[in-house]
């Protein structure tokens, strides 16, 4: 299947879609504001509509307050997938744990967000954070919108580069990662993107077809978008914020205790940033949930990993360039963090992913996830 039957495809109106479509068009008025959930919609409705009117009590979707990872996610070793926005399903509401990607493939899409309006066309995306309250709606036939799901807990070890290539981009995503109080949607509009088109089909068609390394690509098909859009379309992207208190600090420390992982320490942070000890502390804990030491720890193991996966250094000499020097200590956070010792996550690497590497076949474009 070609990228114009896959477009095709997405363009049949599937069950959900039609049962929403009838709602929609016998009273459209309803669908200008957002609803906070199901039950509040289906009272507005029939209190508005004049005639008699079947609505079921559960939505034929899913319509949740917080939309959880372990329900988007069911395979622990799978970090992006794809997802088709539902057409006329009306605005409801609701908060990510996961970070999205909303890309207008075709037609139009209008976000809700901090009772604000954004209309968006064909070629124009938005990266959303986790815990913004939020609300998407498309009403026409001709509308394709894909959501692009990332795992906020391997984002920042995935996505590395994206972090540390663009002074702008990765202060966005530091916010994003670390911050629990950054509430800022990136919106982009590139217009039409034939390139951007593409990868965003070919992440369709992994996510249904998972095959060897799908993970590897997924992730390899959502850098190169990032990348594309950096290097292109950079100019034409603005944060739009949802209630968030300026944040300035923080992006900067995280990307200097990542800098100098291997020596830093919370009186030489301190100090770098001109602030004291204690208040450096609170501030890390109050915007990031997390100590200096756990983050710290987090940084240093993620490096040990990319180090194990990506050369031939003994273990020692990770251990060294991470900045351990206590050998049990660094064994025991390695193990805690993944589940087995840095030899054998090693050896795992090498029986698991080298010999599929010299298989692996670019995907096809068979079904896609409604």
């Amino acid at each position: 299947m070609d990228y114009e039957e896959l477009e095709q495809r997405l363009l049949d109106r599937k069950e959900a879609e039609i049962f929403y479509r009838d709602l929609y068009y016998k009273n459209p008025g309803l669908y200008e504001t957002t609803i906070p959930d199901w039950i509040t919609f289906v009272n507005q409705y029939k209190k508005s509509y004049p005639l008699e009117i079947d609505i079921p009590l559960k939505p034929p979707g899913v319509i949740e307050e917080i939309l959880y990872e372990k329900d988007f996610f069911k395979d622990c070793e799978i970090d992006v997938a794809a997802l088709q926005h539902m057409r006329y399903s009306p605005g409801f509401l609701h908060q990510l744990e996961f970070i999205k990607i909303v890309y207008v493939l075709r037609g139009s899409y209008t976000f809700y967000l901090n009772s604000k309006k954004y209309d968006l066309k064909e070629g124009d995306f938005l990266v959303v954070p986790p815990g913004v309250e939020q609300a998407g709606f498309s009403c026409a036939d001709g509308d394709i919108t894909i959501n692009i799901l990332v795992r906020r807990s391997t984002f920042g070890d995935a996505f590395s580069s994206v972090l540390t290539e663009h002074d702008l981009i990765s202060e966005y995503f530091w916010q994003m990662l670390y911050s629990r109080h950054s509430k800022k949607v990136l919106m982009c509009q590139c217009e039409n993107d034939l390139t951007l088109d593409r990868i965003v089909l070919d992440i369709c068609s992994e996510t249904i077809e998972q095959k060897k390394m799908s993970n590897l690509l997924l992730k390899s098909y959502v850098m190169i978008f990032f990348g594309i859009m950096i290097r292109e379309h950079w100019d034409n992207c603005c944060v739009i914020e949802h209630n968030s208190k300026e944040i300035s600090k923080l992006p900067l420390l995280m990307k200097y205790i990542k800098e100098n992982m291997k020596t830093v320490t919370l009186v030489a942070l301190a100090e770098e940033f001109a602030l004291s000890e204690g208040y450096l502390s609170r501030y890390i804990q109050n915007e990031t949930g997390y100590s200096f030491s756990y983050l710290l720890r987090e940084l240093r193991m993620k490096q040990a990993a990319k180090m194990l996966r990506n050369t031939n250094f003994s273990i020692e000499k990770i251990i060294e360039a991470v900045g351990y020097t206590d050998m049990s200590n660094f064994y025991r956070n390695f193990k805690t963090l993944y589940g087995m010792t840095p030899a054998k996550y090693r050896i795992f690497l090498k029986d698991h992913i080298k010999p599929i590497l010299n298989t692996v076949t670019f995907p096809g474009t068979n079904n896609i996830i409604y």
